[in-house]
């Protein structure tokens, strides 16, 4: 049975206790939780224990922490790139999360320098030392604009860092973006994936900002093919709404129904939502 979440960046008009709540009555299994909401969270004298309590008091876990982080943009941001991973595993691993995220670079990978590149892999190579400390694994998101935009490129990232706690989060509309197709990235990369972030679009290739969000199976994507292969396999990781905006939750709900509905249509239990009346 697929396992979902959604990715708390989306709503950063919100608290988390707010988020978590959003989850909870969505029927969620988890929340992926963005750093800004955790400082937040603490800078108004909570505490990891305490919000810890108040998801397992939901049931709810966290797939994985996500920052911001580059590894890309000159000598400060590097130091503060890697300050923040330490943060968000000492984070992770309080909150029994087994991945933080991070993105690979700025820049597309036909563009990039040799220098940005260099600096992004001596930038991941060293928190590798870190997460093995932590016992929590760097998730690199799969991202148009980045280092992790194509399969080459994405091998050549996991071949030179060279770690096993190096893995990847999976997200095949970022991948449409680059003219790559998702079902041929799963094939190749799927061994390293951890994570998957879900989301549609119908795009305005002239003016991206004027692109329309729509439920997963509404967009130019066919995320049929992928959520079949995950149902296929009994995926066990997660999987997470990404939405922005201000019908990111509606974009949500209607997904889960179109779950619901190709559940049905095809016989197939694996994709069941937890029955919120069985808490």
């Amino acid at each position: 049975m697929l396992k979902w979440s959604l990715c708390s960046t989306g709503f950063k008009d919100r608290n988390i206790e707010e988020v978590i709540l959003l989850a909870d009555h969505l029927g969620l299994q988890g929340v992926e939780i963005w750093t800004g909401h955790i400082r937040d969270y603490l800078d108004r004298n909570g505490s990891l224990a305490t919000l810890g309590r108040l998801l397992q008091r939901v049931q709810l876990s966290v797939p994985a922490v996500s920052g911001y982080t580059y590894f890309s943009k000159g000598e400060q941001e590097q130091e503060e790139s890697l300050a923040s991973v330490r943060q968000a595993m000492e984070w992770a691993g309080e909150l029994d999360c087994p991945l933080i995220r991070t993105f690979a670079g700025h820049t597309p990978s036909r563009e990039v320098t040799g220098e940005e590149w260099r600096s992004v892999i001596a930038g991941l190579k060293q928190v590798m030392e870190t997460a093995e400390s932590y016992q929590v694994n760097l998730g690199l998101e799969l991202h148009n604009n980045t280092c992790a935009d194509r399969i080459e490129s994405v091998r050549s990232l996991l071949s030179e860092v060279d770690h096993p706690r190096l893995r990847l989060i999976f997200d095949g509309f970022n991948l449409f973006l680059e003219g790559t197709d998702q079902m041929e990235a799963w094939d190749a990369l799927h061994p390293w994936v951890d994570h998957i972030h879900l989301k549609n679009y119908l795009w305005n290739w002239e003016d991206w900002q004027k692109s329309i969000p729509t439920s997963i199976f509404a967009g130019d994507v066919d995320h049929r093919l992928l959520v079949g292969e995950l149902q296929r396999i009994d995926y066990p990781g997660f999987v997470s709404f990404e939405y922005f905006g201000d019908r990111s939750e509606q974009h949500i709900r209607n997904s889960m129904v179109e779950m619901e509905q190709s559940r049905n249509k095809h016989g197939n239990k694996k994709g069941e939502m937890r029955d919120e009346n069985s808490r």
